[in-house]
């Protein structure tokens, strides 16, 4: 459900930074779900159970901020099966109820 005293507050913010966009008028807006994971931080890497699998999820409120690098780093991860990256303490794994 779309919180509309939110996008009020976002438009404020947008005509105090942007005064060109203070004649614009908002004529959609989308809301979603929030994927976020108890500890706050994305999934990114292999699937423990399934091979070629790999997960990419869980960006909560940095998505669009963390979107291209993890992109980038999961190219690598895929195309050459390992990354420069350290992205081990992002694993899924770190769900699994032996580790909780």
């Amino acid at each position: 459900m779309l919180n509309w005293r939110s996008l009020a507050v976002s438009a404020r913010t947008v005509f105090e930074l942007f005064p060109i966009m203070r004649g614009a008028t908002i004529v959609r807006a989308w809301a979603g779900i929030e994927a976020r994971t108890t500890d706050d931080l994305p999934v990114l890497g292999p699937s423990a159970c399934h091979a070629g699998l790999y997960h990419q999820f869980g960006f909560s409120l940095h998505g669009f901020q963390l979107g291209p690098g993890a992109g980038a780093v999961m190219t690598e991860l895929i195309v050459n099966g390992g990354t420069q990256t350290r992205i081990g303490d992002l694993s899924i794994g770190r769900f699994h109820p032996s580790k909780l």
